[in-house]
């Protein structure tokens, strides 16, 4: 009898062990880690860089509101994140009634954000603004 509970014990000691923590969600940690205020650091239309773009955006929630430098609001977005096998997804829309919807892609490491988006054709398989119709987009977190 003895011999038998000793062999039932580690048995049931199993039996309470806790549950694995379930592992976090790469879309809404990203999204946590999104909000706030970044500053553009350099934009790449179709392998052209701009120069002297001086845009913020604000982003709270699932919106992103563009600010020139005098702090006016230029834009408001609302964006859609995903992350499935491959690069991270991000569609973005203008909160006018007729605007295109953007399809392209993320990548946010620390406190910097890189985009590459398109509209009207296929989403990006890269971060290569240099071709044609792509935007790439450097953001860097506004500190206070």
């Amino acid at each position: 009898m003895r011999k038998n509970a000793l062999l039932v014990l580690p048995a049931l000691s199993l039996a309470f062990a806790p549950a694995p923590l379930p592992k976090p969600e790469p879309v809404k940690e990203d999204l946590k880690h999104m909000q706030g205020t970044w500053e553009i650091v350099s934009w790449v239309r179709e392998g052209q860089p701009a120069a002297n773009i001086r845009y913020t955006v604000e982003i709270a929630g699932n919106g992103m509101t563009y600010r020139d430098p005098d702090g006016r609001v230029a834009s408001k977005w609302v964006f859609t994140l995903g992350a499935k096998k491959g690069p991270k997804t991000l569609d973005t829309k203008q909160e006018l009634a007729h605007a295109p919807t953007s399809r392209g892609l993320y990548d946010l490491k620390g406190d910097t954000l890189t985009t590459c988006y398109t509209y009207d054709v296929d989403r990006p398989a890269d971060f290569d603004g240099n071709r044609p119709r792509r935007w790439l987009e450097v953001w860097q977190r506004q500190r206070r």
